[in-house]
C-alpha cells in the first residue's frame, strides 16, 4: 500500500513538471477581455484581443515555442527583475510558434498591451513561424530607447538568431537594454559612442561663449574689409586679370573654390530589410521599435 502510494505521488510529481513547464495562459471571453483598464474594447481590436496570450505577468519569460531550456529561463527571469527593479520599466521576453496573420511589430504590442504589464516597458519577441523578431518599447520606454538605439540592438541580436543561439539573444536584448538605459540619462548617442551631456549652466556658458567668438571675428573681418577699400577710378578696376577665366559657356570664375560633399544615407541593417519607427498599436497605444528577419 505505501508502495503504491509512493508510485502515485511519483507520477503526480512528474506531470507537475510537465504541466510547470508550459506556459500557463488565460481563457479571454466576450464577458471578460482580461485587459488592462485603460484598453478599450471595439470591433476593430476584440479579433486581436480575442488571439492574443493571456499569461500571468509576473512570469515575464514565456516561451511558447520551447526555445529555452528551464534554467535558460530563471537566468532571464532573474536578469529581468534586476533590470526592473534598476530602472522601474517592465522587460518581457516571448517566444511563439503560431502567427496569427499579424506583423511580428505588431503581434508584441498586442502582447504587451493585452496583458497586465506595466504602461511603461520594452518587449522582446521571436516569432518561429515567420522567422522575424521584434522589439517593441511602450510608454516612458520610448523616450529612453530611440529608433537609432532599437535599430542597433536589432542587429546585435541577428547573428544568434541566425545561428540558432536563442538564450544568446535573448540576453544580448538583456544586456543592450539595460547599458542604454545606465547611458541615456547623462550621455547621449552619437555615430557608434556615446557623449557626456553637459549641465544646463555648462551649455549657456559655452553658447555664450560661442556668440562671443562669432561676434568677434565679424567684427574682425569688416574691420578688415574697411580698411581694404580703396577708390576705384574705373571700372576695371573691379576685375583682377590673373584670376579672370571666361569658359565657353560663358561662367565667369575668379579664382574661388567650390567643394561637394556627399550626404550618407542611413546605412542598412546586418539583418532583414524592416527598419524601426514609432506606431499606434490596435490598442491604441503608442510604441516604437521594428523587426528583423532572420
Amino acid at each position: 500500500m505505501k508502495r503504491f502510494k509512493y508510485l502515485i505521488a511519483i507520477l503526480l510529481f512528474s506531470f507537475s513538471l510537465v504541466v510547470n513547464a508550459e506556459v500557463v495562459t488565460y481563457e479571454r471571453t466576450k464577458e471578460n477581455y482580461r485587459v488592462p483598464s485603460d484598453i478599450t474594447v471595439s470591433q476593430y481590436n476584440e479579433k486581436d484581443i480575442l488571439n492574443t496570450p493571456s499569461v500571468d505577468e509576473s512570469i515575464k519569460v514565456y516561451d511558447f515555442a520551447n526555445l529555452l531550456s528551464d534554467s535558460q529561463e530563471k537566468s532571464l527571469f532573474n536578469s529581468i527583475v534586476r533590470f526592473t527593479n534598476k530602472t522601474g520599466l517592465e522587460a518581457v521576453i516571448a517566444t511563439i510558434d503560431d502567427n496569427p496573420g499579424k506583423s511580428v511589430r505588431d503581434e508584441a504590442a498586442d502582447f504587451y498591451d493585452y496583458n497586465y504589464f506595466k504602461t511603461n516597458g520594452i518587449i522582446f519577441l521571436i516569432d518561429m513561424d515567420v522567422r522575424e523578431y521584434s522589439i517593441v518599447t511602450t510608454g516612458s520606454a520610448m523616450n529612453v530607447y530611440l529608433n537609432t538605439e532599437i535599430d542597433i540592438m536589432l542587429d546585435n541580436v541577428y547573428p544568434y538568431m541566425a545561428n540558432k543561439n536563442y538564450y544568446s539573444a535573448c540576453n544580448s536584448f538583456m544586456e543592450d537594454i539595460d547599458r542604454y538605459y545606465s547611458v541615456q540619462e547623462d550621455d547621449y548617442y552619437y555615430g557608434d559612442s556615446y557623449v557626456k551631456k553637459q549641465s544646463i549652466g555648462s551649455r549657456v556658458l559655452n553658447a555664450f561663449f560661442g556668440a562671443g567668438i562669432v561676434a568677434t571675428v565679424v567684427i574682425l573681418i569688416m574691420l578688415f574689409q574697411c580698411r581694404m577699400v580703396r577708390k576705384a577710378n574705373s571700372s576695371r578696376s573691379y576685375l583682377v586679370e590673373e584670376t579672370k577665366k571666361i569658359d565657353n559657356l560663358g561662367e565667369i570664375k575668379t579664382g574661388s573654390h567650390t567643394s561637394r560633399v556627399r550626404i550618407q544615407t542611413s546605412s542598412g541593417s546586418s539583418g532583414g530589410e524592416s527598419r524601426s519607427s514609432s506606431f499606434s498599436g490596435s490598442s491604441g497605444r503608442s510604441h516604437g521599435g521594428g523587426s528583423r528577419r532572420f
